[in-house]
């Protein structure tokens, strides 16, 4: 069994990630996410991700990790090339006819706090839950 994993470019895995997430695939076929922790130190930022991993815990939002067995991601087509942004949204609305959802909490990754630090949590937790056309201008 092959295992598929896509990770925000500014994402960084705990050190037992990878074998965790095989590990879990092994058990069963899924598509996943890890818990997530700031990259800094402040309250804000702890509190932004724990809202994140709760959401996480019953509505599939990444948190900078995605992941499945390959043999489902080929199922499903793949991502779609066309879609600057909101693709892993998509790839889950098709995968889940093979597949379940499940975030594990034994690993977990660091995620960039440059979009949250920029734009506020409260905005940015509104554009994640509400928006439905999902754009924005890239914080680099």
């Amino acid at each position: 069994m092959e295992e598929k994993a896509f990770l925000d470019a500014d994402t960084i895995v705990s050190p037992h990630a990878i074998k965790t997430i095989k590990d879990q695939l092994e058990k069963g076929s899924f598509i996943g996410t890890l818990h997530a922790k700031p990259d800094q130190k402040k309250i804000f930022l702890f509190l932004y991700c724990f809202i994140k991993n709760t959401m996480n815990t019953f509505y599939p939002w990444a948190n900078g990790i995605l992941f499945c067995r390959k043999e489902d991601f080929y199922k499903t087509g793949g991502f779609n090339p066309a879609r600057k942004q909101g693709e892993w949204r998509e790839f889950y609305k098709q995968i889940k006819k093979y597949s379940t959802y499940k975030k594990i909490k034994m690993s977990y990754v660091i995620t960039s706090s440059r979009r949250i630090q920029a734009r506020g949590i409260k905005n940015m937790l509104l554009f994640w839950l509400f928006t439905k056309k999902r754009e924005y201008v890239p914080i680099r």
